[in-house]
């Protein structure tokens, strides 16, 4: 009718909560947080430095989307999963990313080629951990390059989701092998796997493409699961000593 105003109106830029969410949510996505870690309302504040309100709008939206939760004082912590919950999250990563990367195989262009051979870069120069969170980052946005050229937002939206509860286990380990002095690189088995996916890609073989990120995603699972077991195993040495 003349005169009635639209239904939504136009938005002309984020809100500053939606800023705070989307960096809050990049976050937890490339792994800079771990499973436990706390998080509080002012200390995020002062990290990004705006006020409160916008921090607890943003972290209340993770906490309903379950990549935060709100515990029984009110504090905000990254969840921590049991035995269960972690493989059913792996078991679902594994199904959509591989079916992702299969089709990214088959409708990729060679600029979206391009543009994740140039993330790969930033994961895949540094011949150790050094910069941790820089490579995670890296990882990120080299698996995402992938996931959106499969042209399917459903699928993209869902692995997003899943994304926001694994991210914080990629840190974990990397943090346990700092404060234990371990050698080695954690990331090197991802090295090798992302080499083995850009290829398959480029050979337009989508089972191939599957195959190569579900071993990237099976190793990194695994990597988590020795540090608990590792955890574990002295925990119980400590309740015997």
């Amino acid at each position: 009718m003349p005169g009635e105003p639209p239904r939504l109106a136009r938005i002309a830029h984020l809100t500053l909560s939606e800023r705070v969410y989307v960096e809050l949510r990049n976050a937890l996505m490339s792994g800079r947080f771990v499973p436990g870690e706390s998080l509080t309302i002012r200390g995020v504040a002062n990290a990004l430095g705006t006020s409160v309100m916008p921090v607890r709008e943003a972290l209340q939206r993770l906490a309903a989307e379950r990549a935060l939760e709100i515990v029984a004082n009110r504090s905000i912590r990254v969840p921590l999963k049991n035995e269960e919950s972690f493989e059913e999250l792996l078991q679902m990563r594994l199904m959509l990313e591989g079916r992702a990367a299969g089709l990214a195989a088959q409708r990729a262009t060679p600029a979206e080629l391009d543009q994740v051979r140039r993330f790969n870069h930033g994961f895949d120069d540094s011949p150790d951990d050094d910069a941790a969170a820089a490579r995670l980052f890296a990882n990120r946005e080299f698996h995402f390059a992938i996931y959106r050229a499969a042209r399917s937002p459903l699928l993209l939206s869902l692995i997003e989701m899943l994304w926001l509860q694994s991210g914080p286990y990629l840190m974990a380990p990397i943090r346990w092998r700092t404060t234990r002095g371990e050698g080695g690189s954690y990331f090197a088995a991802g090295v090798v796997h992302h080499r083995e996916l850009i290829e398959a890609l480029a050979a337009r073989d989508s089972d191939a493409a599957a195959r190569a990120v579900q071993d990237d995603i099976r190793d990194a699972a695994q990597a988590y699961r020795d540090v608990l077991a590792v955890r574990a195993a002295e925990a119980r040495l400590g309740d015997a000593g």
